[in-house]
């Protein structure tokens, strides 16, 4: 078999997947917008009709608001804590793994928790700004329009600016150091070295970030949903939710599929202008280790070829130990402090929740709200659904993407690119536009309400990324060591399975923690294709377990307590390679 034939077989199972879900309801959302629910055609009709509604604007001005403002905060505040932890102080690597918690809690974890902080009578936040005096009287964050949207990008933000920060911290950790050497001698403080040299470095890494933060904010509905469910009087309605309740509380599939092609062609064209503007952007040349960082006039008499060789006898530039302790202290207290005050809130009485000021901690904790979720409540079904569908879809991923990232890293053959692109656009694609085509296609399969329609349709989120990952991972690996396995005997999958993927550990590690945390974590698929609660999933479960408790706080923290700790033990027990994994396919992709 050739090498083109053999490329074509490792790249194929995961093209057709891709295409199946992909593809093919792309194609079948554009075919339901221009007919109606009899199959006739109708031409314009469907978009008429959904661009006539009032709460069509503003879903969609409401979206670039809460993708626009999370994303800036996200990378700002990202940035700013992959430069902080790049510092050396004792204690970094504890540091570093406080930060990731917020993005290992799930979303819907996220979004109860802060509820419950920003509850008018009730919550911290109400109190901690009364007490001393910064305001006179509780405010209804979650109920006042003015307030609503800016709270839920605040909760976004916190939730992924951990990421933004892991992927920054590779970039830098890649940089020469003999850029900061030359800046040294050059006379460059520290702020002059973020200005003149980090910055310009991790502008790639950056850019990549972004991107995926502008899709992934464009799916997002879960924090938004679950808090408001796009109230108070559609100020937090975005167009993902606006499609959900076309479809699946007003039964207009045809609408909501009509709504779903323009929000798709907006998507697009946001990309498609992001990168077209990074492309017309000049950029800096490359830096070398003889360029001057500091302007020409603020260049020292030092900067000669002679005073270069003492650079390494240089101190390092860095921030002062003051603002190491005072960014550390807030770093800390920002991850940590949400997730300590769901955890004690679970262990009090009702007494002591409803109590202001509050109570910091029980003085005789209690378990009846334990009791309540593990025995009292579906949660415990909802928790082994989770787990067999989060197993099942990253066991599939992860077998498709391996063989896929193998095919696109070690052969050339015709289409290849095209391939990529395609994989890639998998990764871009609003998971919104196709929610109807999908649904209509599972229910004609009878694949809804099923364990094997959800397995299948996460890969949808896990399955683009991932291959992208691991064809990073696999490029790193010398090809000489396939071809003297090839000389010994060895066929292709051998190879890979001898020799790249005991190599490739930290990448297939990312892979596994990433598609599980995902799918754990997923929303908007299970709201629409789990109703039955013998395969409803916990976020699912969780985001109805206030309703069903009339909001109980102590058993809604409790319940929110058990979805995390499987996907922390998870995380904590393989951090070092998922950390490794990530960033290695961050620095080499």
């Amino acid at each position: 078999m050739s090498r083109q034939s053999t490329g074509y077989w490792f790249v194929l199972p995961a093209l057709v997947v891709l295409a199946m879900l992909i593809a093919y309801p792309v194609a079948y959302t554009g075919l339901l917008s221009v007919t109606d629910s009899q199959s006739n055609f109708v031409g314009a009709k469907n978009f008429a009709t959904v661009l006539r509604s009032r709460a069509t604007p503003q879903a969609f001005w409401n979206t670039l608001y809460w993708v626009g403002g999370s994303i800036v905060f996200q990378v700002l505040l990202g940035t700013a804590t992959a430069i902080l932890l790049n510092q050396h102080f004792p204690g970094r690597s504890v540091v570093r793994s406080i930060t990731l918690i917020p993005w290992v809690i799930p979303s819907i974890v996220a979004a109860t928790t802060f509820a419950w902080m920003f509850h008018t009578e009730f919550g911290i936040i109400n109190y901690m700004m009364t007490a001393p005096g910064l305001i006179e009287h509780p405010i209804g964050w979650l109920t006042n329009r003015d307030t609503v949207m800016p709270v839920l990008i605040a909760i976004n933000v916190w939730k992924l600016f951990p990421f933004v920060a892991i992927m920054v911290l590779a970039g830098l950790q890649s940089i020469p150091k003999e850029l900061y050497e030359a800046a040294r001698v050059d006379g460059a403080n520290f702020w002059e070295e973020v200005r003149h040299i980090t910055l310009p470095q991790v502008r790639p890494v950056l850019v990549a970030v972004t991107l995926l933060l502008v899709i992934w904010g464009l799916n997002s509905i879960t924090i938004i949903y679950a808090i408001t469910r796009g109230g108070p009087a559609n100020s937090t309605l975005i167009t993902p939710i606006q499609i959900f309740r076309i479809a699946f509380e007003n039964v207009q599939f045809n609408q909501a599929a009509a709504l779903s092609v323009m929000f798709f062609a907006v998507a697009i064209l946001i990309v498609f202008l992001y990168i077209k503007a990074l492309a017309a952007r000049p950029r800096r040349g490359a830096m070398t280790t003889n360029a001057h960082v500091l302007p020409p006039k603020q260049a020292t008499a030092e900067s000669t070829p002679s005073s270069r060789k003492k650079a390494g006898k240089l101190e390092r530039t860095g921030l002062g130990t003051p603002f190491i302790v005072i960014g550390c202290i807030l770093l800390v207290v920002i991850c940590l402090f949400p997730f300590w005050w769901m955890s004690v809130s679970s262990i009090k009485t009702l007494r002591e929740l409803y109590t202001i000021p509050p109570i910091w901690w029980p003085a005789a904790p209690t378990w009846d709200n334990y009791y309540k979720v593990l025995f009292e409540s579906n949660i415990p079904r909802y928790f082994l659904n989770s787990v067999i569908i989060s197993v099942g879809s990253t066991g599939l991923a992860l077998c498709l993407a391996v063989f896929a990232s193998y095919g696109f890293a070690r052969f050339d053959f015709k289409g290849k690119p095209l391939f990529q692109a395609f994989v890639l656009v998998g990764q871009l694609l609003p998971t919104a536009a196709i929610i109807v085509p999908l649904f209509v296609t599972l229910r004609v399969l009878g694949l809804v309400n099923t364990f094997w329609g959800l397995i299948l349709v996460y890969m949808i989120i896990t399955l683009p990324l991932s291959v992208w990952m691991l064809t990073s991972y696999f490029k790193a690996i010398p090809v000489e060591l396939d071809e003297a396995a090839i000389i010994d005997g060895a066929s292709r999958v051998g190879v890979l399975f001898r020799i790249t993927l005991p190599l490739s550990t930290p990448g297939i590690v990312a892979v596994v923690v990433y598609s599980f945390v995902t799918t754990w974590n997923e929303f908007i698929f299970a709201l629409c294709f789990a109703s039955d609660s013998s395969v409803k999933t916990l976020p699912i479960g969780l985001a109805e377990f206030s309703t069903e408790f009339n909001t109980d706080w102590g058993a809604v923290m409790a319940a929110s307590v058990v979805m995390t700790l499987p996907i922390a033990l998870l995380f904590l027990s393989m951090q070092r390679l998922f950390v490794g994994g990530l960033t290695a396919g961050a620095t080499k992709g």
